[in-house]
């Protein structure tokens, strides 16, 4: 272990939280383009939805490939076949002739973006232990927020003037200068290569395993419902917004970003208050903060309230819901697993990825110009994300 820890504590956190936001890089500059590529290939909303479940569908399976991979190979040669592959896909969509070929692009950079999150954290696993490996994760986490804040009004400003091809070329130059600085500034953090972390017999023992876990699958649920809730705001937002409300594309970035503020503030107030509460109570505060804000939206929406805060303002809420919830969730569904963190890292990244697909599929068949279709999904997903709580959660504390 003496070798990767070598490397500066700083510069693994920037390297590292620039690598967790190729993911947010993949979706947040996407939004503010939406309208202007239906425009440009004459199709509706429904189709450019399909490009969204395409991603969630591909990061869904990356999920379970990237870890186990780059526990055989490395983390550098991976973190730069990844990276690369995000690369092709992102100019394969700004050059696409049609909305299918984004489509199949797409479904290729969700899988890829997948390695971000992953492999970023079988990094800092590899270098650091307990209270080190903590604030490492948080801090990336960190880097990962303040980006996202200036993302969506970027491409707001950049699709404006230059069209929607401009959203790609920004993810592009990002994923360029990424490519870059780990060639370069990133030592290889693994000291021992797993021969055997790629077996098809271990995999699916292992997946076998951990999916009959009881608790990592009550956990899982909880979180994944929350994830639904997010998904669906981030699939039918810019919609409406833009195109019913009749917002700005650089205003509703801006939107975005205020929304964003939510949770990177409840997600420094959850590490504050998580060992003083424990995760099971704050699982429950983020459930029901997430619960009422869908519910205030839902009906402003039934009410036939058009207007850009009915949205947002709620949205505020349930993004800190979500920064409160999911993290805790995480960390339960995991804790069943001391000595296979990874694997279980990965399968429940797979099934919560899975459940937005499908949720972002419903949205691309059945949305119209109102926020209802949207907030339905919320209402619904964030309620569940409590049922399990009052349900299954609270008597695994007894």
């Amino acid at each position: 272990m003496s070798e990767p820890k070598k490397q500066s504590f700083a510069l693994l956190v920037m390297l590292l939280g620039l690598l967790t936001t190729v993911g947010p890089m993949a979706l947040d500059p996407f939004l503010p383009a939406t309208t202007a590529i239906a425009s440009h290939f004459q199709v509706d909303y429904g189709m450019i939805s399909l490009s969204l479940t395409a991603i969630f569908f591909g990061n869904a399976l990356g999920q379970i490939f990237w870890g186990p991979v780059s526990d055989r190979f490395g983390r550098k040669s991976i973190i730069l076949l990844a990276i690369s592959l995000y690369l092709i896909s992102t100019l394969g969509c700004a050059w696409a002739p049609n909305i299918w070929t984004i489509i199949t692009w797409r479904f290729l950079q969700g899988f890829v973006f997948a390695s971000g999150r992953i492999v970023a954290a079988a990094a800092a696993r590899d270098v650091y232990e307990r209270e080190q490996l903590g604030k490492m994760l948080s801090y990336t986490l960190m880097i990962g927020g303040v980006i996202s804040l200036f993302t969506s009004p970027t491409s707001g400003f950049l699709v404006d003037r230059f069209g929607w091809q401009s959203a790609f070329y920004m993810m592009a130059v990002f994923a360029a200068l990424i490519l870059i600085l780990f060639t370069f500034f990133f030592r290889e953090t693994l000291v021992e290569k797993d021969y055997n972390a790629i077996n098809p017999a271990d995999l699916f023992l292992n997946f076998t395993d951990i999916i009959k876990n009881r608790v990592f699958l009550i956990y899982v649920a909880c979180g994944g419902f929350m994830l639904l809730a997010l998904v669906a705001f981030l699939n039918s937002s810019s919609s409406i917004l833009i195109g019913s409300f009749g917002v700005s594309r650089l205003t509703y970035g801006l939107m975005f970003s205020a929304v964003t503020t939510g949770f990177i503030i409840a997600s420094i107030v959850g590490g504050r208050i998580v060992h003083r509460l424990g995760i099971n109570k704050l699982i429950l505060i983020g459930a029901i903060f997430g619960f009422l804000g869908a519910t205030v939206m839902f009906g402003l929406a039934v009410g036939g309230l058009n207007h850009p805060l009915a949205v947002m303002l709620p949205m505020f809420f349930i993004m800190a819901a979500f920064s409160l919830l999911v993290p805790p969730a995480a960390a339960g569904a995991l804790s069943p697993f001391s000595r296979r963190a990874g694997a279980a890292a990965s399968l429940q990244g797979f099934l919560q990825n899975l459940l937005g697909a499908f949720g972002s599929a419903f949205l691309a068949l059945f949305s119209n110009e109102t926020a209802i279709p949207m907030a339905s999904v919320m209402v619904t997903a964030t309620f569940l994300a409590l049922a399990v709580y009052v349900l299954l959660i609270r008597k695994l504390e007894k």
